[in-house]
């Protein structure tokens, strides 16, 4: 990191960590309850997880036409639910708990006593009303008032335990307290009551809170200090099709037309589920009977599925990390590009939090999000005001100069044009006009400039758009490098990639300019790979931002072996093995260019792998086996092997290259010390 970049960096985290920092403060805090709540409510719609061991008994329409008569008989009530709680127990039910309230006496409170005797497996019902925080934590909610059932059915049934709900201040449940108080006694809640006799316990729990649990049946459950157990849900309401659970009639069970094999040795809960007697409850899946929100916490503590929030510094310290995250992201990168990359850790978060949900932890879900949105925001807005105004200023006049990667770097790090350069693997380019002179010759010099502007405007912009660095012009020459300033692996594959596309951009502009009756070019381009010298050279008065080294020379010499082969763009041997197998090549030769000693391997860039014409693959294997043929010597079989390549391809150069060779090789043999190296003179 340049000197110069540091103050700018140390400003954008100070700014990030002043974020961080107020948000921190309001988690801490607790501000925005119930936008924490509604945003954790988006991991509990999950799809549902089928209850094995739970089945509802619901009070449907039909079942409370078939419990108080049609019109509705005195006492006829009491009568049918005893008949019920007879069927359910002889079906196998292990417990039988009741949603509804007997706070009102009756003369059949006697048949349905017995009948609670006879099953010895039913629960009832208590409503506690106006709770209120105790003085001292950890202890139950205190309620003012409980209403429990009438004495002779309290004193049959099996337990009693209360159906409260805790909604939060936007009306959802999201937690019932699993024991409540009044008056100095404890009275657990229905769903705790049902699973510990479900679990054959002696009591509704093994033990005291402690650490924040509270013990049963080997399962340690998160409470609050208030007793208050977190839902997880495992589904939504049956009515949207999401339901976890089995739901039967109660008309069918008393009919006889429930499966017994669906009630056998499980949790049953009986309750309203009709208009007439419609006791709702808002959750996070929606509007739904709060029978169903009993049965979702007993099969929550049946599962062992709890839900423990993130410590409070875990939080704060991802509200940090994201809001320095975001810092780094504005000042390295364009907006566009730091606005996506956020927008890819938010998602990121959201699935660590689904993922962590599945195991029980509830993340921060608004916190990390805001710390997102509000340091991308406020940073960015910091950047544009007040930092990228002077640098889009900067840009502006280095771009009428450099090229656009080149004017990128200067701008961020003015430093880069002091004198001095660097020593790193890079690939070069050089794209020439090939018969230039004699165009020159023989078109007006301002048709001559409008066709080479044109030329350059397209090869630039193909050149830019490979992210190559434009190093100068050079008369109709076109001079470009990869791997500096910025870093790119792929250098030598976007060097290849841009000289295919420099050939197909002068494909149809050499289509344009025929059918206007203009002079049609042709260029010839050479790519080296190789270890480079690259940086600002030249005097304190004129310097230039360019490369230097053997691998810079022998891709400037590759260039002009296109006139001899007939080829289009050749590429060095180094510059081949990193394009990796995303080309097609065909050796053309060994060549001890002007200015070398040691010969280099050459080759043609034909086309990209998945593009090569099948038409081709004929002349190549002609032309191959001739190669082979050449390099041991036997001309006839070269001859008939480059001829047959002719065949296939009349205007292929080096197929023509080669015959003229081995035609002369059939007269002239060469010395024994031959070694198929040929020696360049050409610049």
């Amino acid at each position: 990191m340049a000197a110069h970049e540091r103050p700018a960096l140390r400003k954008l985290l100070v700014l990030a960590l002043l974020i961080a920092g107020a948000l921190g403060a309001g988690r801490g805090l607790g501000l925005f309850p119930t936008w924490q709540l509604a945003a954790s409510d988006i991991l509990q719609r999950r799809p549902p997880l089928p209850s094995s061991q739970i089945v509802l008994i619901v009070l449907d329409a039909a079942a409370v036409e078939a419990i108080q008569g049609r019109p509705p008989e005195v006492g006829r009530a009491r009568m049918q639910l005893a008949a019920l709680i007879d069927r359910l127990a002889a079906a196998g039910a292990r417990v039988i708990a009741l949603d509804f309230l007997f706070e009102r006496a009756t003369p059949q409170d006697t048949v349905l006593a017995t009948a609670l005797r006879r099953a010895g497996t039913v629960v009832l019902s208590a409503v506690g009303t106006e709770p209120h925080l105790p003085a001292t934590a950890p202890a139950p909610l205190d309620y003012a008032r409980v209403d429990i059932p009438v004495a002779p059915l309290a004193s049959a049934a099996a337990a009693v335990g209360h159906a409260n709900v805790w909604p939060d201040r936007d009306g959802r449940v999201r937690a019932v307290p699993l024991v409540i108080q009044h008056a100095g006694q404890e009275l657990p809640a229905l769903a705790l009551v049902a699973v510990a006799r479900y679990l054959r316990r002696p009591a509704p729990l093994d033990g005291p809170w402690a650490d924040g649990h509270v013990p049963l049946a080997g399962r340690a459950i998160p409470v609050d200090p208030h007793y208050r157990f977190a839902i997880a849900y495992s589904g939504g309401a049956v009515e949207t099709g999401t339901g976890a659970f089995s739901i039967v009639s109660a008309a069918d069970v008393l009919d006889g037309r429930a499966d017994p094999a669906l009630l056998r040795d499980r949790l049953v809960l009986v309750g309203p589920w009709s208009a007439q007697f419609r006791d709702e409850c808002e959750t996070p899946r929606g509007t739904m009977y709060c029978l169903e929100v009993h049965a979702y916490v007993a099969d929550a503590l049946l599962r062992a599925q709890f839900l423990h929030p993130a410590p409070l510094a875990a939080s704060m310290a991802t509200v940090a990390g994201l809001a320095l995250v975001v810092a780094l992201l504005v000042w390295r990168l364009r907006p566009w590009l730091a606005a996506g990359i956020a927008a890819l850790l938010a998602l990121g978060y959201f699935w660590l939090a689904s993922e962590a949900f599945q195991r029980g932890v509830v993340l921060d879900m608004l916190y990390p999000f805001l710390a997102l949105a509000l340091s991308y925001a406020g940073l960015t807005g910091y950047q544009l005001v007040f930092v990228q105004a002077r640098q889009r200023a900067l840009r502006r006049a280095l771009a009428r100069y450099l090229s656009p990667a080149v004017a990128e770097v200067v701008a961020r790090d003015p430093a880069r044009l002091d004198l001095g350069g660097q020593l790193r693997d890079m690939t070069v380019l050089f794209a020439d006009i090939r018969g230039f002179t004699a165009l020159a010759e023989r078109t007006p010099p301002r048709e001559l400039v409008t066709l080479l502007n044109e030329y350059f405007e397209i090869m630039v912009a193909v050149l830019f758009r490979h992210e190559g660095t434009l190093d100068k012009f050079m008369g109709d020459a076109i001079m470009a490098f990869w791997n500096a300033p910025a870093l790119q692996p792929d250098h030598a594959e976007r060097a290849c990639r841009t000289a295919l596309a420099m050939v197909a951009a002068l494909d149809q502009l050499r289509a344009s300019w025929e059918a206007r009756g203009r002079p049609v070019l042709d260029i010839g381009i050479g790519v080296s790979t190789g270890p480079m010298v690259f940086g600002n050279t030249g005097s304190t008065l004129r310097a230039d931002f360019t490369v230097l080294g053997d691998a810079v020379n022998l891709g400037a010499r590759l260039e002009g072996l296109n006139k001899e082969y007939g080829t289009r763009i050749i590429v060095a041997e180094r510059t081949r093995t990193a394009a990796g197998t995303a080309f097609a090549f065909r050796f053309l030769d060994l060549v001890a260019v002007k200015g070398k000693e040691q010969a280099v391997a050459i080759y043609e860039l034909l086309g990209t792998a998945e593009e090569l014409p099948p038409t081709h693959r004929p002349l190549l294997a002609a032309y191959d086996v001739g190669i082979a043929a050449y390099h041991a010597r036997d001309w006839p079989a070269a001859v008939a092997a480059f001829q047959r390549a002719l065949r296939h391809a009349p205007d292929d150069g080096p197929s023509r290259v080669y015959l003229r060779r081995v035609e002369a090789y059939l007269r002239d043999p060469p010395p024994p010390t031959w070694d198929g190296i040929q020696v360049s003179t050409q610049k």
